[in-house]
């Protein structure tokens, strides 16, 4: 009978609890709705200055769980004109040129296919 009281109050504190109030911050904003293709927003919130002798940078990266797509073109397309033109300045690492010949063969496969 304690193990069954005790499971109970377990359920009732699980039960009452949210950890999330979806439902709340859809109301809020019903773009959140989207899932999948909902893109992160662009963080409006002060950034922490770069340390002295240093110049701040955004890196974006396409990752499998969260955001997947991005809603306007142009989104895609100022990664790939950044990194010809780090190319064209002769600034890429080894691993940024491998990076660019990626894309540039990805946007070679896209054409082929649509």
């Amino acid at each position: 009978m304690r193990k069954l009281t005790s499971v109970l109050l377990l359920l009732l504190f699980v039960w009452t609890v949210q950890a999330q109030t979806a439902r709340e911050e859809i109301n809020v904003n019903r773009y959140l709705s989207a899932n999948n293709y909902y893109a992160y927003p662009t963080p409006t919130a002060k950034q922490t200055a770069a340390p002295k002798g240093y110049e701040p940078f955004y890196v974006s990266t396409y990752m499998r769980h969260g955001s997947r797509y991005l809603i306007d073109p142009n989104d895609y397309r100022f990664p790939k004109q950044t990194l010809l033109k780090a190319d064209s300045l002769n600034k890429l690492t080894a691993t940024g040129k491998n990076r660019c010949s990626s894309l540039l063969s990805l946007e070679r496969c896209r054409k082929l296919l649509s």
